[in-house]
């Protein structure tokens, strides 16, 4: 069931003039955030989110067509339609703002019902609040950090000898061995 979406330098191509140049550089760093968001937030997400109305509202506004809406609807549960809704969006044009209309339709679909209301609103509130900036100089400063300092290796535990219980441990391990190699 798994479906090949375009990543953005697929969609944009290669822009020759400056200009283009410019306005796809604003657009896939806006592009890549969202994006992030979607990724840092993603378990809650497929947690949280009652993704039937969501769908309904995309597709009203353009952002799903009907192949996107059978497609997720294929997912055998609500869980597995939230993962492949999630997956699905990063590879929409960004001029269609599918981002700011996957947002909405968290607030719009939260007359569903009381729960779902209080569910989409801290998915809003969640989305809102990931802080993009100390996710991405923390990451590569975690990569670098942890590429500096590696830990040495744990010397190996040495057993006691004057301790009664390792000298029986050793010898049920023996014992072990043996039976499985004579098996």
């Amino acid at each position: 069931m798994s479906r090949n979406f375009p990543t953005l330098q697929e969609k944009v191509g290669n822009a020759s003039s400056r200009s283009v140049q410019d306005r796809v550089s604003s657009v896939s760093q806006r592009e890549a955030q969202n994006v992030l968001r979607l990724r840092v937030n993603r378990v809650c997400l497929v947690q949280q989110l009652n993704v039937d109305p969501v769908v309904d509202y995309l597709r009203r506004e353009g952002i799903l067509s009907d192949t996107d809406v059978r497609f997720v609807s294929r997912g055998a549960n609500r869980s597995e339609k939230t993962r492949m809704l999630l997956d699905m969006l990063p590879s929409k044009d960004p001029s269609t703002q599918w981002y700011n209309k996957f947002r909405t339709s968290l607030s719009a679909t939260s007359t569903v019902d009381a729960t779902t209301a209080r569910n989409h609103q801290i998915l809003v509130d969640f989305l809102d609040s990931t802080n993009l900036a100390n996710l991405k100089s923390s990451s590569t400063d975690s990569v670098q950090h942890s590429e500096q300092q590696q830990q040495p290796p744990l010397p190996p535990i040495q057993p006691q000898e004057d301790d009664p219980t390792s000298a029986e441990h050793r010898q049920r391990w023996k014992a072990l061995r043996s039976a499985a190699k004579s098996r």
